[in-house]
């Protein structure tokens, strides 16, 4: 009696461990959950109404994304690189150039950017818009 008890611990133990270990990989191989995280390092940029999206990796700058969305895309960009806190200053944007009258300033999710494009950390779903505008200096 003893023995055919042990024997059905046994089966109910790996049983158990069976159905838990098919839920831990059902759970981890779910292809909306794969999808979700890899939305969540997708950034946009908007140039005169032409939309750029692209994966970034974590703890890229704006300048980072600019940089993998030339690579990627058919975006352009030119600037100077001021280096320290000046950071990157772009003077060209899908071959449209800084003038006297008129330069690209950018926005973040509506915003106008209170930091330069270098040492912006880029955010899930940003959306950076660059305007090309009068300049009132």
């Amino acid at each position: 009696m003893k023995k055919i008890f042990a024997l059905f611990l046994i089966i109910i133990a790996t049983a158990t461990s069976g159905c838990a270990l098919t839920k831990n990989t059902v759970k981890q191989n779910n292809p909306n959950k794969i999808i979700e995280q890899a939305q969540e390092n997708k950034a946009s940029i908007i140039v005169n109404g032409q939309n750029y999206s692209a994966e970034f990796p974590a703890g890229a700058t704006g300048y980072d994304f600019l940089v993998l969305l030339s690579k990627q895309t058919d975006f352009k960009f030119n600037g100077i690189d001021y280096g320290g806190d000046l950071g990157f200053f772009v003077n060209e944007v899908n071959e449209i150039q800084n003038t006297n009258e008129k330069y690209w300033v950018y926005y973040i999710n509506g915003e106008e950017a209170q930091t330069g494009i270098s040492t912006y950390l880029i955010k899930p779903n940003d959306t950076i818009e660059w305007k090309y505008e009068e300049s009132i200096y």
